[in-house]
């Protein structure tokens, strides 16, 4: 089962550290909202499905960071993808970023829609964020773990939304197999 579910609004600050996250069947966290976890010293073993699951609404206050989670033994070191399924929305006063490097994969049909200032910490042309779809296996290998089942199409997901008045910094994306990749409002 899953073990970590935060839900949680306002200006939540989850740590989660030094924990074993040991052959759960599905997601080891999930985050239905709320908070912007910080964790260190955790291990990963054994995952069904090596993503960190989110949906839901954060109205947080401050804004935050989506850290790097590595997986360990799962991925072989590398960061947890970051799984965005049903709608996601982000209305904050602060800044959110993605970190280095990060891995987005959109659910099917899944949309993830801010308000807020939004920025890809540390993106580069070699190590660009990666948005797409939870079918690519091409990015990060096969995280949703149905094996060569499934593959990705244009459209699978629906877009980024980007809404209001506060900027984003949108550069070094790699967007993929979205109906509307990133969409301006």
């Amino acid at each position: 089962g899953q073990v970590i579910y935060s839900h949680a609004h306002g200006s939540a600050r989850p740590s989660l550290q030094n924990n074993v996250f040991n052959n759960n069947s599905r997601y080891p966290i999930e985050l239905a909202g709320g908070g912007f976890p910080t964790y260190s010293g955790n291990t990963f073993q054994g995952s069904g499905i090596k993503a960190i699951n989110m949906y839901g609404f954060w109205d947080d206050d401050l804004g935050g960071i989506w850290p790097a989670v590595n997986g360990t033994s799962d991925t072989g070191g590398l960061p947890y993808v970051y799984r965005f399924d049903g709608v996601t929305r982000v209305d904050t006063g602060g800044a959110v970023s993605f970190s280095p490097g990060a891995i987005i994969k959109m659910a099917d049909y899944a949309l993830f829609k801010t308000s807020a200032y939004l920025t890809y910490a540390g993106a580069s042309a070699g190590s660009p964020t990666v948005i797409t779809s939870w079918s690519d296996d091409t990015v990060r290998g096969d995280t949703n773990a149905d094996g060569a089942s499934t593959s990705p199409s244009k459209g699978s997901w629906y877009g980024f939304f980007l809404t209001g008045t506060k900027p984003a910094l949108t550069q070094y994306l790699d967007v993929r197999y979205g109906v509307f990749g990133l969409q301006y409002e």
